[in-house]
C-alpha cells in the first residue's frame, strides 16, 4: 500500500466518521436538549461547545443510541 493509498484512505475514513459525529451532536443539540455555549478561539475564531455536568449525565443516559450512530468507531475499535 502506498502513502497515496493511505492518505485517500484516511480521508475517506475521517469523512465518514465527521457525519457520524455531526448526527450524535445534532441528536444531543436538538433531542435530548443540551445547549450550547459560543467562546472565542485563539482571539481570531469562535467555537460552540457544552459545559457543565449535563453533557456527561447526557451521553451516558443516551449511551445505546450514541453508539447505534457511530459504527465506523465501533467497527475500528477505537471505542473501549
Amino acid at each position: 500500500m502506498t502513502i497515496d493509498d493511505k492518505i485517500k484512505r484516511f480521508e475517506a475514513q475521517k469523512e465518514i466518521k465527521s457525519k457520524e459525529m455531526t448526527a450524535v451532536i445534532n441528536f444531543l443539540m436538538g433531542k435530548v436538549g443540551l445547549k450550547t455555549h459560543k467562546g472565542i478561539l485563539l482571539q481570531r475564531s469562535s467555537c460552540e461547545y457544552f459545559r457543565g455536568v449535563n453533557f456527561h449525565l447526557a451521553v451516558l443516559s443516551h449511551s445505546d443510541a450514541i453508539m447505534k450512530m457511530i459504527p465506523s468507531f465501533v467497527k475500528d475499535g477505537d471505542l473501549p
